[in-house]
């Protein structure tokens, strides 16, 4: 098990007045950041700052290189073929909508979607796996439709599978649920849609910053997620395509450096991955999040925090963690997991006490007295919380990172042992 209290002192959250006194089980949502990358932060702005890719002065084309540098690095952590397969974007949400903004506005023919094409997509959803493909099917007239879950609560794959037709054109899943926990079998789904010609597009929100992912293995299409969620500062994320297919794609949002000419009618558009980085870019945030070398010196970035940890290792100290939760917590009374057992470092439950549910806002609310920073509710996934016949006050969810340690589960769960609203 990774040494999380050694790893604590990495993180300045963790030395603040409000970190000392808390106990952070809210990782799915956002992580805290390691000093490293703080400091690359503060490195760039002060030492490194400039225009990229518009300039052919020094400061400029050095600042560029880092920029791509952090393209390539990116590339290498999720096994991409290539640099120019990873395009920078705000968030996960921010990646998916642009995967779905692009297919809106194509009209290759083996790709575009239209009246009467189908999307599928799971019930497991977060709403940001969902939203731009329903929209996407209004604008279009295509038809969305929902595999639903094994009774191990993955994907059920043989639903999923029946789901397909001769006009699918695209599905959509996640990696890993944000809610369940569950890691689901993303490179058979991706074969079989491969086989039928539909493409792909993972959310790997809850993966890529817990366990080894590789996009050539794995077999998609599209692979999105965020950066906030692995270290990385608030507005990064990643969408990963692969290159023949960004290169059919219209680009999703238009503005400067993502054209190669410019008339007064029309433009041409330049190759991925400018082609879907319109504007200036949030450069700092990109390389603090993949990590970059500039004139010798090293910028470390959350990439090279986690590759330092082993991504092995940082799935299997959560899985402990989390199968120790579930241990501790199977002795309180009325506990009841959303999931079967232990995949990821997620844990959703509900709690019913003397037969009557609990509200979990209320126990949110209590865990916060106790100095417990858990998350509670529909996390943002409504209708899973609904096909799982949860009531309107959805689950509490205890989410860890590499620097959580059996101490904070030993705490959490003598806390929530101690809930009693009746």
């Amino acid at each position: 098990m990774l040494y999380a209290r050694k790893i604590k002192e990495d993180f300045p959250w963790f030395s603040s007045e409000t970190g000392k006194k808390n106990i952070y089980a809210d990782s799915a949502a956002t992580t805290h950041k390691p000093k490293s990358v703080l400091d690359t932060m503060n490195a760039l702005y002060t030492e490194y700052y400039a225009a990229v890719n518009r300039t052919s002065h020094e400061s400029g084309e050095i600042f560029s290189e880092m920029y791509y540098d952090a393209h390539r690095r990116m590339a290498s952590f999720i096994g991409a073929e290539s640099a120019d397969e990873i395009i920078f974007t705000r968030n996960c949400t921010d990646a998916i909508n642009h995967a779905a903004n692009a297919l809106l506005r194509t009209t290759e023919p083996a790709i575009a979607i239209g009246k009467g094409d189908r999307i599928i997509c799971t019930i497991m959803e977060h709403h940001s796996n969902m939203l731009p493909w329903q929209q996407l099917a209004q604008l279009t007239g295509a038809e969305i439709v929902y595999a639903g879950l094994y009774p191990d609560r993955t994907i059920d794959i043989d639903h999923f599978k029946s789901l397909i037709n001769g006009r699918t054109r695209i599905a959509a899943f996640s990696h890993v649920s944000n809610v369940l926990g569950t890691v689901n079998h993303v490179a058979q789904l991706c074969s079989i849609c491969r086989d039928a010609g539909v493409l792909t597009l993972i959310d790997g929100t809850q993966a890529a910053p817990h366990m080894r992912v590789n996009v050539s293995e794995i077999g998609c299409d599209f692979y999105a997620f965020s950066g906030h969620k692995m270290l990385a500062p608030s507005g990064t994320g990643v969408l990963w395509g692969r290159t023949a297919l960004l290169e059919k794609l219209a680009p999703s949002f238009y503005g400067g450096g993502m054209i190669s000419s410019v008339t007064t009618q029309g433009a041409s558009w330049n190759s991925p991955p400018w082609k879907f980085e319109p504007g200036t870019p949030d450069a700092c945030g990109a390389i603090a999040l993949a990590g970059s070398e500039a004139n010798g010196r090293r910028l470390y970035g959350a990439v090279d925090y986690l590759e330092a940890a082993g991504m092995d290792a940082v799935l299997s100290h959560e899985k402990k963690l989390s199968a120790y939760t579930r241990k501790l917590l199977a002795e309180i009374e009325g506990v009841e997991f959303l999931c079967t057992e232990a995949h990821s470092g997620i844990t959703a439950f509900r709690m019913a006490k003397k037969g009557r549910e609990e509200n979990s806002h209320i126990v949110g609310t209590l865990l916060n007295e106790m100095n417990i920073i858990a998350r509670t509710g529909g996390h943002c996934a409504y209708p899973l919380h609904q096909y799982l016949d949860i009531n309107d006050s959805g689950s509490i969810r205890l989410s860890y990172y590499i620097y959580n340690d059996k101490s904070d589960v030993e705490a959490i769960c003598s806390a929530l042992g101690s809930i009693n609203l009746l």
